[in-house]
């Protein structure tokens, strides 16, 4: 007994380990780039300053940038200069013709190198966005792209502020100016403006972006009266006022403004998907509405990912030998309880006329063995109706703009019937 709760108090512990291990925030380092040759250009240099730039803003992992020469070293006795990091990344590249080729190495605090990888192009950009995507990844739990901020900013021009991007600075702005940023995609971002002055915060909003999605981020003081205005009603906006502050709380969504940001709507029907919840025809007009939002590329992808195949589907059949097995397997639940009642409650009721001599009892045996039979042919075609339900429902949800012509699947047949 003694042993059995030690052993449960081990797997909480290292389940509990686990979990503060991957919520904690990684202190990265990255040396210089260095080259791999003779005369190759300092391309190194801009290339660093553009990864950095958009790793600083990764809220999993907080990435400094180091002027120490790792050229030639042992980047084990390196490590041990710099303690206080948890994984170091040393970059060299070299030139072959017109392409740089670009070797990333990732090392731990033991000096073990944990991942590696190269970039290489013509295109700078090219090179740039490939680091940052696979560094990103790799740190951030999962392949992502790229998203656009666009700042538009209506301040005062005899102020200076701040604007913080997840804890760290973006720019410091003032007067009427717009400039965007490019950031991680599916990745949560917070966005402070605060004056410098009086260090009030005067914005904050949190943002998730998909793939080659863009956001417009206005930057401006809230309105100030010079005194206090009361009862404001209007059609438009309600106004709250506090210590002479007017502050305009945007009512609820026109018609014509769109209900659903891209990311919340991509997240309802992931998990509308997982649920099974396209099934129900309530929930499905609301993720049906959503999904209106999402841009044609993102939707197919969604479908490509949740469709059923026919490689699974013939699995799910033979598996259903053992009734309802291979229906379970692909989240077929109404299938599942079909195929299990229908053969075995019409196989107990067969078995239970059969020993039994009783002429009467012939009729009901034989009843009972074509549903038998029945049944266990229901259970093998059960997966492949399921599979056209299942990809007919996602194709509603996801495909509305693909047209299918019909006149290019015709098929034509000629019978001669003869009497």
């Amino acid at each position: 007994m003694k042993k059995a709760k030690l052993l449960t108090f081990l797997i909480v512990l290292f389940v509990f380990s686990s979990y503060l291990n991957a919520q904690t925030v990684k202190n990265v380092i990255i040396f210089p780039f260095f080259t791999k040759g003779k005369d190759i250009p300092e391309a190194s240099i801009g290339v660093l300053s553009s990864v950095m730039n958009y790793l600083k803003f990764l809220p999993t992992a907080k990435f400094t940038k180091s002027d120490f020469d790792v050229k030639g070293r042992d980047i084990k006795e390196v490590i041990k200069l710099f303690q206080a990091y948890d994984e170091f990344i040393v970059v060299t590249y070299k030139k072959d013709k017109e392409t740089f080729i670009y070797e990333i190495n990732i090392y731990d605090r033991s000096g073990e190198l944990k991942n590696s990888f190269t970039a290489s192009s013509g295109d700078l950009f090219d090179i740039i966005d490939i680091i940052v995507s696979r560094l990103s990844s790799y740190y951030g739990g999962g392949a992502k792209g790229f998203a656009l901020l666009n700042f538009k900013s209506q301040l005062p021009e005899n102020k200076t502020f701040t604007l913080i991007l997840n804890d760290e600075v973006l720019s410091q702005i003032k007067g009427v100016t717009n400039f965007s940023q490019k950031i991680i995609s599916k990745t949560p971002y917070t966005i402070i403006l605060r004056n410098d002055e009086t260090k009030d915060i005067i914005l904050k909003k949190e943002i998730t972006l998909l793939d080659n999605e863009s956001a417009d981020i206005e930057l401006k003081e809230p309105e100030r009266k010079s005194e206090v205005i009361t009862n404001i009603v209007t059609n438009v906006i309600s106004t709250v006022i506090t210590n002479k502050e007017v502050i305009n709380i945007p009512k609820e969504p026109s018609e014509e403004s769109p209900k659903y940001t891209k990311f919340q709507a991509y997240q309802d029907i992931k998990k509308g998907i997982a649920n099974y919840s396209i099934l129900e025809n309530n929930a499905f007009k609301i993720l049906k509405e959503e999904a209106l939002v999402l841009d044609k590329e993102t939707r197919i992808n969604i479908y490509k990912e949740h469709e059923l195949s026919t490689g699974i589907t013939i699995l799910a059949t033979g598996l259903n030998i053992v009734p309802g097995l291979g229906s379970i397997i692909i989240g077929d639940s109404g299938g599942f309880l079909m195929t299990i009642l229908t053969p075995y409650t019409s196989f107990l009721l067969f078995a239970a006329t059969v020993p039994n001599n009783n002429p009467g009892n012939s009729t009901l045996a034989l009843i009972s063995g074509t549903l038998t039979v029945a049944g266990y042919i229901y259970n093998l075609a059960r997966p492949f109706i399921y599979q056209a339900e299942w990809n007919g429902r996602l194709k509603e949800l996801l495909l509305f703009d693909t047209k299918v012509s019909l006149e290019e699947n015709k098929i034509n047949v000629s019978m001669d019937i003869k009497f």
